[in-house]
C-alpha cells in the first residue's frame, strides 16, 4: 500500500523540505507553506479518484509522468509564491526607509525651535532655576512623534527650551541619566538646583503641554 502512495510522499517531503530551507520556519505561511501542501493533497485524491474509477493509469510510467507533472506545477507555484513575497518584503523595507528618512528630516527642522546642548553643558543648566530640558534624538520614533507637538507649543509659549540630544553617547550622558533614573526618551523635563521639579507627562493633550511650558518660562 505505502509503495503505490510513495511518489505522494516522496512529493510532500520534497515541498516541505525545500520550503523550511528557502523561508526557514519562523516565515512559513498559509500562502507558501499551507497552498502548496493542499496542491499535493488535491492530486493525491485525483490519483485516488483515477485508480478507483478507471482501474489507475495503465503503467507505472504513466503514474510517473502524472506525478512529474505535479510536482514540476506545485515547484512552479512554489517559486511564483516565494519571489512575491521577496518582493512585498523589499517593498515594506524601501517603504520604512523612505518614511523613516522623512521623519528624521522633518525632526531636523523641528527640534530649531530648542537650544541644543551637550551632556557638560547640561551640568550647568540643572544646577540653575526652572531651565526647561527635554531629552531626545533624531531616530527615536517617539521622538519623532513628540515633537510635532512640542515645536508649536514652543512657539505659542516662546518658552526657553534646551535640548539635549542623546544620538551620541558618552560617560557624560550615562552618568547623568544614570543620576536622574532617565530610561526612556523622550522626556521633558524641569530642573531647579540639580533636582528633577517636574516631569511632563505625555499622554496629557497640547493644551497640557502648553500650561507646561507657561508654568516655567
Amino acid at each position: 500500500m505505502w509503495k503505490k502512495n510513495l511518489p505522494f510522499y516522496l512529493i510532500f517531503a520534497i515541498v516541505t523540505v525545500i520550503n523550511i530551507t528557502l523561508v526557514g520556519v519562523p516565515k512559513l505561511t498559509f500562502l507558501n507553506f499551507g497552498v502548496p501542501l493542499l496542491l499535493i493533497v488535491i492530486s493525491w485524491i485525483i490519483f485516488k479518484y483515477i485508480e478507483s474509477r478507471i482501474g489507475g493509469f495503465e503503467n507505472q510510467r504513466q503514474a510517473f509522468y502524472y506525478w512529474f507533472f505535479v510536482l514540476v506545477i506545485l515547484l512552479g507555484c512554489l517559486f511564483f509564491v516565494l519571489k512575491s513575497q521577496n518582493q512585498l518584503e523589499v517593498n515594506k523595507k524601501e517603504t520604512e526607509y523612505e518614511l523613516t528618512k522623512v521623519s528624521q528630516n522633518n525632526y531636523d527642522k523641528l527640534i530649531n525651535c530648542t537650544t541644543e546642548v551637550d551632556s557638560k553643558k547640561i551640568k550647568e543648566l540643572i544646577s540653575q532655576n526652572n531651565n526647561i530640558i527635554y531629552i531626545g534624538r533624531r531616530s527615536c520614533p517617539y521622538c519623532q512623534q513628540f515633537i510635532t507637538t512640542l515645536e508649536p507649543s514652543i512657539l505659542k509659549t516662546q518658552a526657553k527650551v534646551y535640548y539635549l540630544n542623546t544620538e551620541e553617547k558618552d560617560k557624560e550622558l550615562f552618568d547623568f541619566a544614570d543620576k536622574y533614573q532617565i530610561k526612556e526618551i523622550p522626556q521633558l523635563l524641569v530642573f531647579r538646583e540639580n533636582e528633577i521639579v517636574e516631569k511632563y507627562d505625555r499622554s496629557t493633550n497640547q493644551e497640557g503641554l502648553i500650561d507646561f511650558l507657561k508654568k516655567y518660562n
